[in-house]
């Protein structure tokens, strides 16, 4: 991530070299090809940067407690296979993985009265 003014200074020097992009990244030791041409668009429509950059979420809130409703319903059915498949005992056979469950997620294989 570069700070406001290292972007600056890369668009300006990119056009006082005439657009030229490998002389600019050169010079500079930065950026890439594409982020330099980016920062310049921007700087083109806005005539300016923007001081930040704010990451738009990956997944909604929405999707996220959907996701953790389903985890919650499904533990229950994994004790139980667990206790079947003697992942208790500390072997694990699924999909020929060495890491046993215990391992991965203790709190799931946990007996409730315990």
């Amino acid at each position: 991530m570069y700070s406001y003014a290292d972007r600056l200074r890369a668009v300006r020097l990119y056009i006082k070299l005439g657009k030229r992009v490998g002389l600019t990244i050169r010079q500079l030791g930065y950026p890439t090809k594409n982020a330099l041409k980016h920062w310049h668009r921007e700087y083109e429509q806005r005539l300016d940067l923007s001081a930040g950059y704010v990451r738009r979420p990956k997944y909604s809130l929405a999707q996220k407690e959907s996701a953790v409703k389903h985890y919650r319903s499904t533990a229950a059915a994994l004790r139980r296979r667990s206790r079947r498949w003697a992942i208790r005992r500390g072997h694990c056979f699924l999909r020929g993985s060495k890491n046993c469950i215990r391992r991965l997620a203790p709190a799931l294989l946990a007996d409730p009265g315990s």
